[in-house]
């Protein structure tokens, strides 16, 4: 099977996405986080700076299990990170 993914308008094949988001973790999770803030801004009063820096270290976990499962070609994998 050849899976490709788009990222950031660079088509990649599925075995260059985990070195994708090795290279740009840190620029990925800090996006999804001002994104999460800007769409949620409660969050400010809620999470303080400890707080808002476990989102983003579980977001890079989400990040890292994501490109394990695009490796093993299985959805599951990622999704049963997602449930849990």
């Amino acid at each position: 099977m050849s899976l490709q993914f788009q990222c950031m308008n660079e088509a990649l094949p599925a075995q260059s996405f985990r070195g994708y988001i090795d290279k740009h973790e840190m620029f990925l999770s800090d996006q999804i986080i001002r994104l999460l803030w800007q769409d949620h801004p409660h969050y400010k009063k809620v999470f303080d700076e400890k707080g808002k820096q476990k989102c983003t270290q579980d977001i890079r976990y989400h990040l890292r299990y994501l490109a394990d499962a695009v490796d093993a070609e299985s959805a599951s994998i990622f999704l049963a990170t997602c449930s849990g």
